[in-house]
């Protein structure tokens, strides 16, 4: 940038110096007009150009640091609850269900309602690294984490409650959930919990809220889904055999899913009924879905075409007001 620069201040100087020029009207000495005189601007744009299109010739860059908005995959472990009481049904009416209710008129399961809607989530949010917990009295891992969700699709249809020991042990499942975090390669990392009953921990057995806390400290948010509300219908078998439906169950902890969700900086979302497990899922799959982070990207910017442009249109402009005047022009400025 600096020889055209020098360039221009050497112009600059030379139309500056003093210079007598004899009138052929008067003989009178006249002095040239000033250099910024609105008649110099042809050769003032002339050599803007030239200086333009020799800084255009070394090839200039420019380096610019912009802020960029990027989307980067986040990595999900879900962890399902798969003990015995997921496979009540919410009554979705404010009114107690009729006696003798038949299987036929019941809600689906807290457990089906939950593996249609996750499906649905990873329908709806492309892009994740997920995970699959099932847990109960233990926990395990159905479905590591990876890319595609093809294989945690196909095993989530296939779980039932009958498959791990009944009970409620949360802090288990964080463990094991976040443990599937841990190798992810980058990008936020996210546990959401769904689970309907109290825990059931020993004191063997890390307590949910120090596990929580475990999984925060490892940079691991956690949403919790707490499933099941006061109008639960849960499968009994009968002494003759035959399964009926029956208002009984542990109601549900809210206050400690609360607490594990507020402990890793995420939110407690509360599902008493089928519809409002779909919207829990979908809040969730919302806030996956517009997860954004900002960092600064350095690009460099050629400047060679937008220099060689600014010649153009100086040298254009330079051009247009050199032109002769118009006959029309002349004729009306000598008229009388």
């Amino acid at each position: 940038m600096l020889p055209p620069l020098i360039l221009l201040l050497a112009l600059l100087l030379w139309r500056l110096r003093p210079v007598a020029e004899m009138s052929s009207l008067d003989l009178l000495p006249q002095r040239r007009p000033y250099p910024l005189h609105r008649s110099q601007l042809p050769f003032w744009l002339t050599a803007v150009a030239a200086m333009l299109a020799g800084h255009a010739a070394t090839s200039p860059s420019a380096t610019l640091t912009l802020p960029q908005r990027e989307h980067e995959a986040i990595n999900v472990a879900f962890a399902l609850d798969l003990s015995g009481s997921m496979d009540a049904s919410d009554w979705p009416h404010p009114t107690p269900p009729p006696p003798n209710l038949s299987p036929a008129d019941l809600p689906p399961s807290r457990l089906q309602t939950a593996k249609r809607h996750l499906a649905q989530l990873l329908n709806d949010v492309p892009g994740l690294r997920t995970a699959l917990i099932a847990f109960a009295d233990n926990a395990i891992l159905v479905a590591p984490l990876a890319d595609r969700p093809d294989t945690l699709q196909q095993r989530l249809q296939q779980l039932r409650t009958d498959q791990l020991q009944d009970g409620t042990r949360i802090g288990v499942a964080l463990l094991a959930a976040d443990r599937a975090l841990q190798h992810a390669p980058n990008g936020p990392r996210v546990i959401v919990l769904l689970s309907d009953g109290v825990d059931h921990t020993d004191a063997s057995a890390t307590a949910p809220l120090d596990a929580a806390r475990t999984a925060a400290n490892h940079g691991v948010t956690i949403h919790a889904v707490a499933i099941g509300g006061p109008l639960a219908l849960h499968p009994v078998t009968a002494p003759d055999g035959t399964l009926r439906h029956e208002a009984r169950g542990e109601p549900l902890d809210a206050d400690q899913l609360a607490a594990i969700a507020t402990a890793a900086g995420g939110q407690l979302h509360l599902a008493q009924d089928t519809d409002a497990l779909a919207h829990a899922l979908s809040a969730i799959a919302a806030d996956l879905r517009d997860h954004a982070s900002l960092r600064p990207v350095r690009r460099t910017v050629s400047l060679t075409g937008p220099l060689l442009l600014a010649a153009a249109l100086a040298a254009a402009g330079a051009l247009w007001l050199s032109r002769p005047p118009s006959r029309h022009h002349q004729a009306t400025s000598t008229h009388p």
